[in-house]
């Protein structure tokens, strides 16, 4: 039923499905009480079908996360997860771009490379689209024409 609103109202829907892998690999690590990782691993593939049956259905889908469960650099990781679970490489990337502009209402100014659109720029090592997770070891980031390392 909340899909089938989010669809009808053209709503965007932020679905963070990575964070359970982080929860359970390093949870029992940190000492999470077992109550908490057993909810988690109940509910993880309903979150996950949720997001495949959004894709499918045609939703606006943002790269979201769960930061703040997770370290802010695993955040990339989300991308293969969103692969994984029904989007196309090219889906999960303007997920974080594109549509995520669209969804803050600033698809004006940024979400693309194109002029006139503070574009900022990452290198990784590999084509993103022959494997997303390219994405999670980023070369430099040019932010309006300076080169960080």
């Amino acid at each position: 039923e909340g899909l089938d609103l989010a669809k009808k109202n053209g709503a965007f829907l932020s679905m963070d499905i990575y964070n359970t892998e982080y929860t359970q690999s390093e949870g029992p690590k940190r000492g999470e009480l077992e109550e908490f990782l057993q909810k988690d691993r109940d509910i993880a593939q309903v979150q996950r079908d949720n997001f495949r049956k959004a894709v499918q259905m045609g939703i606006r889908l943002t790269l979201g996360t769960d930061t703040g469960v997770h370290p802010h650099a695993d955040a990339p990781k989300q991308l293969a997860v969103m692969v994984r679970y029904g989007m196309t490489p090219m889906q999960a990337i303007q997920a974080a771009t594109w549509v995520g502009a669209q969804a803050l209402g600033l698809e004006a100014e940024v979400g693309q490379v194109a002029p006139g659109y503070a574009a900022d720029i990452i290198a990784v090592p590999v084509d993103p689209l022959a494997d997303v997770r390219a994405l999670e070891h980023v070369g430099f980031v040019m932010k309006q024409g300076t080169v960080y390392r």
